[in-house]
């Protein structure tokens, strides 16, 4: 580990040189690795701590314990939970929509395709939030006007300021601090039981659809007054079993 950590120093932490030769280090450059790893290389700085300069003691190097591992995992799991081939054809999951961002390649898996994932990954919770902003705001579309009056360019810098973290805490109170989320749990737990399909909502309407996603399209073009709890955006026609009368 000592020669990994002189070996990195070495190469790649910017230093200027004394007329006696002496190396100045003139900035610390981060070491990533595992908490294993980090211990070991903090261990190795200790015990060059009697080094006469910085570069003596190594200290060129910062040496951290990087999440990737954690994100190993977080990713697996969301892959496991998330990912269906078979859903490939249904408009808002997740395999759907890697074949319509074109991060196909992410569908192999997270051990295969760690990097095509985590951008997928990224893209799709922006896709996410953004969605749910413009849901927030009535926008139909991403050319539709926003319902939110925005601060002039010349407003103070605190006024801005206030106004984006109102904004925002009106949008954690809006999709993350449910206060019926216990009740939103079982309705979910109990249209994913169903084995008839799913039934619209609505009062007096009896339309059934093979997937929620279909069935929360047909109640925001049938039912123009019905909130859906779930956001769904461009999704295509369906076929079902019992169509309502327009």
């Amino acid at each position: 580990m000592a020669d990994i950590i002189k070996t990195n120093q070495e190469n790649y932490v910017p230093c200027s040189i004394s007329e006696n030769g002496e190396k100045n280090i003139l900035t610390k450059i981060p070491f990533h690795g595992d908490k294993l790893f980090e211990e070991r290389a903090r261990n190795v700085q200790i015990t060059f701590q009697d080094g006469l300069t910085r570069y003596e003691r190594l200290e060129g190097l910062s040496t951290e314990a990087a999440d990737w591992h954690a994100k190993v995992n977080l990713y697996s799991i969301e892959f496991d939970m998330f990912v269906d081939d078979e859903s490939a054809k249904e408009i808002g999951t997740s395999r759907a929509s890697m074949n319509r961002s074109g991060k196909t390649r992410a569908a192999q898996g997270v051990k295969k395709k760690f990097n095509e994932y985590k951008d997928f990954h990224q893209n799709e919770i922006t896709a996410h939030i953004l969605a749910s902003f413009m849901e927030m705001h009535n926008m139909k579309s991403i050319d539709d006007k926003c319902d939110v009056v925005i601060p002039n360019d010349d407003a103070p810098a605190e006024m801005r300021k206030l106004w984006l973290l109102d904004l925002c805490q009106t949008y954690v109170d809006k999709y993350l601090g449910f206060d019926n989320v216990n009740a939103l749990v079982d309705q979910v737990v109990q249209d994913n039981t169903k084995s008839d399909g799913f039934t619209c909502r609505a009062d007096d309407c009896q339309a059934k659809y093979v997937y929620h996603s279909r069935r929360v399209r047909h109640e925001q073009t049938k039912h123009p007054g019905f909130k859906s709890q779930v956001i769904s955006t461009e999704v295509t026609s369906c076929t079902t079993t019992n169509k309502c009368e327009d």
